[in-house]
């Protein structure tokens, strides 16, 4: 069911409401009904569809809102990338993301070429950090070589 919400939506290339989307599904039961709640639900907690403030739904594509992944060159600036752009990130615009963390963010204006900003901080995979424990006036700090924690 979620494919086919997601194919609907991307299809549509508009915001579709719940009774839209029961109707283009063949969907009346009580049963299937809250059942498709249940997975739109799931879609927006997991940032894969977007709700406007006219309680319908939209493709992220489509949306103010878009999904990527946060990535750092070494030379340390950031990049938004999605399955179809890449977008630059100004200095300002990163909000504590860091390297390989899943961001919404919204488009800007501002100069040339695409120009992006970190909105909110959707997942963060940090399962072990590695390093090294220094004591500084009774303050433990960790001391890592990892380039991802730097910001932390």
């Amino acid at each position: 069911m979620k494919e086919t919400i997601l194919k609907l939506l991307n299809e549509s290339k508009r915001a579709l409401s719940f009774e839209d989307i029961a109707s283009l599904m063949y969907l009346d039961t009580d049963k299937e009904l809250e059942l498709l709640k249940k997975v739109l639900d799931d879609l927006l907690s997991n940032f894969d569809i977007y709700k406007t403030s006219g309680d319908k739904f939209q493709d992220m594509e489509y949306s103010p809102i878009k999904k990527g992944t946060y990535r750092v060159s070494k030379d340390g600036k950031g990049r938004i990338v999605t399955k179809k752009k890449t977008y630059l990130v100004n200095d300002n615009g990163d909000n504590e993301a860091i390297d390989g963390d899943t961001v919404l963010f919204e488009t800007i204006a501002k100069g040339k070429g695409n120009q992006a900003q970190v909105l909110f901080v959707s997942s963060r995979d940090l399962n072990q950090i590695i390093g090294e424990v220094e004591n500084v006036n009774d303050e433990a700090f960790l001391r890592t070589n990892n380039f991802k924690l730097e910001k932390l």
